[in-house]
């Protein structure tokens, strides 16, 4: 981290297209995620009454797990590009964003390489 170059501007790296790419690719990887289908097959039952039909519970339920997921994703997603404009201004910046990320992955490599629970 310390040893890496200049990073490139935000303007190269947003290249038409290839947004529409990643989301297409995002929704694929959490469509055929198995971690995501036993989470709510194990979470939703907990709050479905038989009195009512089963499938508009399930369907309900669902997309206000969607909601609630894309909503905070695009809250991250926004959080995390004013942060990353914040932090490609100057050199002075950069510098010390390196220093801070690279203070934290050694203290995760120490604490890793001690082990303990």
């Amino acid at each position: 981290m310390l040893r890496a170059g200049e990073t490139e501007g935000l303007e190269e790296a947003n290249v038409t297209g290839r947004g529409w790419e990643a989301i297409r690719s995002g929704v694929m990887t959490n469509l055929l995620n198995p971690k995501a289908l036993m989470f709510c097959a194990l979470l939703l039952p907990q709050f479905i009454s038989t009195q009512y039909d089963l499938t508009a519970q399930y369907l309900t339920l669902g997309a206000i797990l969607v909601g609630l997921g894309f909503a905070f994703d695009v809250l991250y997603a926004l959080a995390a590009s004013r942060l990353a404009k914040r932090c490609s201004g100057s050199g002075a910046i950069q510098k010390v964003t390196k220093l801070l990320f690279s203070t934290v992955f050694g203290f995760a490599a120490i604490r890793l390489a001690i082990g303990g629970n």
